[in-house]
């Protein structure tokens, strides 16, 4: 009963509590000591999902607690409409959303601006077909933007539609994780091996270009983009030529090769609803119109506000050249806000109001709360140091004293209540270095450049190798940029080894030693085979740094594995995550609550109590390009996007020359701008020696 009411995550939590599965870590000198319900790859999962009623999908396989092994095995029945049910938990939701989720019109596109519910209509809108219109499981796909998203979503149905109906058959994935359902199985490559191929071919070439915009000029071409610097045809074709001898594919052929297939499983799609659909690029459109084409229903949903994804394909106007695609389309907005204080929105609307698009009709539910606050600071130094010390003051403090006065204190704020987000991952490690001098414990998101080092990515071809022995690709980075070899012995190896899999050999350790493996690459090999189901993420790659080396490289890696029981789900996140897929710990103690560190990117789609935007400085938002000049109207939407993640507090901060968005804010909030205190000068210990 109480998994109905309040979602599997508080049922999880009294489970454990009934059965004394609780960890309980004794204080010390300087520390006080906790109790635990949840892990910190649990717990720091859900960290900003306020409306997140379950735990990850991942987590779901985990060990059951003894209250629910005891339940009998379900049936699988194939569901049956239950009239009534679904209308009776429609009565929570708003004229708005209830024209959504009821419409029997065969293309829906809900227009739905920041905390107006999305992911409610939609987990509603599921719920409705299986009840009411009895539709099966098996015949919805749901397509989300990120993998987190695609959890969120499955957790809370499961959470509304209780154990009577089993979502199995059912479709909920990213684009590129429903297209790699689709599709033959082949090699993967991520973005950072991708550039580690383009690294080689561009020595081998004597070109200095940048990998990075190579890259994305190649994909800009694969995906039809007008891309920002011409592709060079021989190196393009080299590297498609480089992809195919490995056998593998890159994101980009991902989603093209599924759009090349004849059909598409005409039940999977018989029912196609779309989140975030404003930041689809054209091939992905193309998808859906492919996979909606001989459905019975499209719904989309998403906000033209809070298109932020124009330098991958996405457009602003996906809305209109749907409804001109097609002329039957309706379109239902919502404009209630159920998230943020009517000040907060005040000022996002004042911002967001020098786009085209008219007036938005964003109304706050919420009554009133605290004024944002606009903070000018002398340096980016300055900037971080102020962040650091507001965040400090806004928890009661962090040393033993001050976290004792913060515990009775009214008004105190958990670390995991605070975000902090800025333009760039670079404006971030400077934010980071504050708080953790002032001992704040962080988790990072996003995909780091300490990613693409030989060390982690020898690292990690030799984990994907380890999974999957037939991956020629990786064999080949991982004797490469992990173990030394060179090219040329590194790719006689890989042939050896291809052909002695084709031959119906068992991979073990002899066949890798007599491919021309080195022996400590095949030793390695046959010790790794037998923990990777036994050992977590962290621990492997805590291990493999200790016996290979590269420790400072890989810490890391490790830092990010901690949120993931399984080395699988690791590797696939750092392959097909994006931003907000990935989490870094930093600091100690974050596991009893820590402040949120992301991009603007990283941020769409979640929510806290407190945010700070950060950077909002001439030159770095909008940010200035060397690669030409920046797409103003994306830049702001980008600000408006992190400004309304703000539920409670917003702080804007930034240092001399302004942001020219700063002039496009509310003039109370100018005129009320304060002035951080210029922080103490650093004074370094002389040495007596």
């Amino acid at each position: 009963a109480l998994e109905r009411v309040a979602g599997p995550l508080a049922a999880e939590a009294i489970r454990r509590l009934r059965a004394g599965r609780v960890r309980r870590i004794p204080g010390y000198d300087g520390e006080f000591g906790r109790i635990e319900l949840f892990d910190p790859a649990e717990r720091e999962k859900l960290l900003g999902q306020t409306a997140l009623f379950g735990l990850p999908a991942g987590r779901r396989g985990a060990k059951a607690p003894q209250a629910q092994a005891e339940r009998p095995p379900k049936k699988k029945e194939k569901p049956q409409p239950r009239p009534g049910q679904t209308l009776e938990g429609l009565a929570s939701l708003n004229e708005g959303q209830r024209l959504a989720v009821m419409s029997e019109a065969p293309a829906i596109a809900v227009i739905a601006g920041p905390g107006t519910g999305k992911t409610g209509t939609l987990v509603a809108r599921i719920a409705y077909l299986i009840e009411e219109r009895g539709v099966s499981p098996e015949e919805i796909t749901a397509v989300t933007f990120t993998n987190q998203a695609a959890a969120e979503m499955r957790a809370r149905l499961g959470a509304r539609l209780g154990d009577g109906i089993s979502l199995d058959g059912m479709t909920i994935g990213t684009f590129h994780a429903v297209c790699l359902g689709l599709l033959d199985k082949k090699a993967l490559l991520g973005q950072s091996e991708q550039l580690a191929l383009l690294r080689e071919l561009l020595r081998a070439a004597g070109s200095d270009a940048d990998p990075k915009k190579t890259l994305r000029a190649i994909s800009e071409k694969k995906c039809g983009g007008s891309a920002r610097e011409p592709v060079d045809e021989g190196l393009y074709a080299a590297y498609c030529a480089r992809l195919a001898a490995l056998g593998a594919r890159d994101l980009d052929d991902l989603l093209l090769d599924a759009l090349a297939l004849s059909d598409a499983p005409p039940r999977r799609f018989s029912h196609l609803l779309v989140d975030e659909f404003q930041d689809v690029n054209a091939v992905q459109r193309r998808l859906i119109r492919k996979w909606s084409a001989g459905g019975k229903g499209l719904f989309v949903i998403g906000d033209p506000d809070q298109s932020i994804y124009g330098f991958r394909g996405a457009s602003a106007d996906c809305f209109a050249e749907l409804e001109r695609d097609l002329p039957a389309l309706v379109t239902i907005t919502l404009g209630e806000n159920y998230r943020s204080s009517p000040e907060i929105l005040a000022a996002a609307g004042a911002l967001i109001g020098h786009n085209p698009g008219g007036r938005r009709p964003l109304k706050a539910a919420r009554g009133p709360g605290a004024q944002v606050r606009l903070v000018g600071a002398e340096s980016a130094f300055a900037e971080a140091v102020f962040i650091a010390a507001e965040i400090g003051r806004m928890a009661g403090g962090v040393d033993m004293l001050s976290a004792g006065k913060a515990q009775a204190a009214d008004g105190a704020r958990a670390f995991s209540e605070i975000a902090v987000l800025a333009r760039t991952r670079r404006q971030l490690e400077l934010i980071e270095s504050c708080l953790l001098h002032n001992d704040i414990p962080c988790v990072v998101s996003g995909r780091e450049d300490a990613l693409e080092s030989d060390a982690v990515q020898g690292a990690l071809a030799f984990f994907r190798f380890v999974r999957e022995p037939g991956d020629a690709a990786a064999l080949q980075t991982a004797l490469v940029q992990g173990f030394g070899c060179g090219r040329a012995e590194a790719e006689a190896a890989q042939s050896a080894v291809r052909a002695g899999l084709t031959q119906g050999a068992r991979p073990d350790a002899a066949l890798l030693l007599a491919a021309g493996c080195p022996k400590v690459f095949a030793a390695a090999w046959a010790e790794y085979a037998e923990l990777m189901g036994r050992e977590s993420p962290q621990r492997l790659i805590e291990r493999f740094a200790a016996a290979l080396g590269g420790q400072a490289a890989l810490s890391r890696l490790a830092d990010m594995a901690v949120f993931f029981r399984e080395m699988g789900a690791f590797l696939d996140a750092l392959t097909l995550g994006e931003e907000a897929d990935l989490l870094r710990a930093a600091g100690k103690g974050y596991a009893s609550g820590a402040v949120r560190l992301m991009t603007l990117h990283g941020a769409k789609g979640l929510e806290f109590p407190v945010v700070f935007c950060a950077g909002l400085s001439e030159g770095s938002l909008p940010l200035v390009r060397q690669d030409g000049p920046a797409d103003v109207e994306e830049e702001r939407r980008l600000l408006f996007v992190g400004m309304t993640r703000a539920r409670e507090e917003l702080i804007l901060t930034g240092f001399a020359p302004d942001s020219p968005f700063l002039s496009e804010l509310p003039g109370a909030l100018l005129a009320g701008r304060e002035r951080a205190k210029r922080p103490a000068p650093q004074v370094r210990q002389m040495s007596l020696f």
